[in-house]
């Protein structure tokens, strides 16, 4: 049995995303998000790092088989803090923020446009390879 069928389907809006299926109106950081914010459990944790995986940085992907809340609590503790010791959060901060999807998301917030539209635009470009 696939470990994110334990998540509801609503709930998993970016499930099984590939780089060949964003289009131009994709907003896959905002689907990002709110799939995290709606782990609730450990088991519901791995099936989002396994759902996420392939925009997942490296140091995200160690976190499969970690307990969720602590995971949480990191999490938490970053979105209140406004400067983050690395040291103490990196875990956190590498799962809040994978760098696939902020580097896209930096440009989708300077020229306004859809996540998808900037994706679609960089890969054309040449400027990211993933």
């Amino acid at each position: 049995m696939n470990i994110s069928m334990n998540i509801p389907a609503k709930k998993l809006k970016g499930k099984f995303m590939k780089p060949g299926d964003v289009t131009y109106l994709t907003e896959l950081d905002e689907q990002f998000v709110e799939d995290l914010k709606n782990v609730e459990s450990s088991t519901q944790f791995a099936g989002f790092l396994e759902t996420w995986n392939y925009w997942l940085d490296d140091e995200s992907k160690k976190l499969e088989g970690k307990d969720w809340s602590r995971m949480a609590s990191l999490l938490t503790d970053c979105r209140k803090e406004g400067v983050i010791p690395e040291d103490k959060h990196m875990p956190a901060i590498a799962l809040a923020m994978p760098e696939k999807i902020t580097k896209v998301s930096v440009i989708k917030n300077e020229f306004m446009v859809p996540w998808g539209c900037a994706y679609k635009r960089l890969r054309e470009d040449g400027l990211i390879d993933f």
